[in-house]
């Protein structure tokens, strides 16, 4: 069971036994949402109100295109 730690709009962080998420839409005209682990200090950082989350989601984005993921396709069911 997922526990609401933050939400803005359409993006949510919450935390699934032990582990940190953080789910979006991804999508600039269509609806991709996404979920991404992410750490606990990123949790809290990107929780820290809509600029922090902002900044957050376009570090993220970047760290998964790097990584050599597309970060504007679903990877939710």
């Amino acid at each position: 069971m997922d526990k609401l730690l933050f939400k803005f709009r359409d993006v949510e962080i919450c935390r699934r036994h032990e582990r940190y998420f953080i789910k979006y839409d991804a999508g600039s005209h269509v609806d991709v949402r996404r979920e991404d682990e992410i750490s606990e200090q990123e949790a809290l950082t990107a929780a820290m109100g809509e600029e922090a989350v902002m900044k957050f989601l376009f570090e993220l984005q970047e760290r998964l295109i790097r990584e050599g993921v597309d970060p504007f396709v679903s990877n939710t069911d």
